[in-house]
C-alpha cells in the first residue's frame, strides 16, 4: 500500500529588514566639515600670500630709508647781485665829523648813513652792503648800496672808512640783475638787520675747511635781503685758486651755504 507522503511545509519566509535612510543631520555636519577645512585652507594660503606681501614692503621700505640716508642735499647759494661802482665821490656835507664804524662793525652808524643818503635823495632806500678789505677793520672798506627812489632804478652808494668822512656817489652805479631788490629802511629803524659784521666773520672762519686758511686770506662781506636777510662772506686767496664762500642767515644764524 503506498506511502502517503504529506507535503512538506514550507519554509518560513526570511524577514526583509527595510534599510534605514541616511540622517540628513549627518549629511550637513559633513558638508560644513568639508566647508571648514577649505575655508581654512584658503585663508591660510590667502594668510601666506599677504606675508609675503608685506615682507616686500618692509624690504622695499627699508631699502628706500637707506638711499634716502645715503642722499645729502646739496645746498645752493643765494644769488648775489654784482655791482659796478665807478664815479666820482663826494663828500656828505657835515659840521662836524661823520663818525665811522669800529671794530669791524657796519651797522653801529647805520642811522648816519640813512640820513647821507636822504639828504640828497628823500625817498633813498638801502639795498645792501659791501665790505672788502673785511679781514682788517681798520683798512676795511664798506659801501652802502641805495635804489635812488622806490621805484627808480638809478642808484648810490655811501662810502665809509675808518678816520674819513662819510662820501656820496651818484654818478655810473649800477646793480646787475636789478630784480627789484628788497628794502632795508624799516629793519635798519627798527634795530632789526640782524647780526654784524664781526660776529658773521667769526661763525664763518669757525666753518672754515681744514684744508683753507681763512685766517691769511683777504676777505669780503655782502649783507643783503633775498628771502632772509643773509651775510656772503668771501675769502678769495690772491693765488687765485677756488675761494670758500659761505651764506649766514643774519636772523638765526645759521648757515645756509658753503661752497666746500
Amino acid at each position: 500500500m503506498p506511502t502517503y507522503t504529506p507535503p512538506s511545509a514550507s519554509p518560513t519566509p526570511a524577514t526583509i529588514t527595510p534599510s534605514r535612510p541616511f540622517p540628513i543631520v549627518t549629511i550637513l555636519l559633513l558638508l560644513i566639515s568639508v566647508a571648514a577645512i577649505a575655508a581654512a585652507y584658503f585663508f591660510y594660503q590667502q594668510n601666506s600670500v599677504l606675508g609675503q606681501q608685506l615682507a616686500e614692503i618692509e624690504k622695499t621700505l627699508a631699502q628706500q630709508r637707506i638711499k634716502e640716508n645715503q642722499i645729502t642735499p646739496t645746498p645752493t647759494a643765494t644769488p648775489i647781485p654784482e655791482l659796478s661802482p665807478i664815479g666820482t665821490i663826494s663828500a656828505t656835507p657835515s659840521l662836524t665829523p661823520t663818525p665811522t664804524a669800529q671794530n669791524g662793525s657796519v651797522f653801529g652808524t647805520i642811522t648816519s648813513v640813512i640820513a647821507a643818503a636822504t639828504a640828497k635823495y628823500p625817498a633813498a632806500q638801502l639795498l645792501m652792503v659791501t665790505v672788502s678789505a673785511a679781514e682788517n677793520p681798520a683798512t676795511a672798506i664798506t659801501k652802502y648800496w641805495f635804489r635812488q627812489t622806490e621805484t627808480d632804478k638809478r642808484y648810490l652808494y655811501i662810502l665809509s672808512e675808518v678816520g674819513k668822512d662819510l662820501a656820496l656817489v651818484d654818478q655810473q652805479v649800477y646793480v646787475t640783475p636789478d630784480n627789484t631788490i628788497p628794502s632795508l629802511n624799516q629793519l635798519a629803524a627798527a634795530g632789526q638787520l640782524g647780526l654784524d659784521l664781526p660776529e658773521a666773520l667769526t661763525i664763518a672762519t669757525a666753518a672754515c675747511p681744514p684744508n683753507f686758511s681763512c685766517h691769511f686770506t683777504p676777505v669780503s662781506g655782502q649783507y643783503i635781503k633775498a628771502g632772509v636777510n643773509l651775510w656772503q662772506i668771501s675769502y678769495k686767496p690772491t693765488d687765485g685758486s677756488k675761494p670758500f664762500v659761505i651764506q649766514i642767515d643774519a636772523a638765526t644764524k645759521k648757515i645756509l651755504y658753503k661752497n666746500q
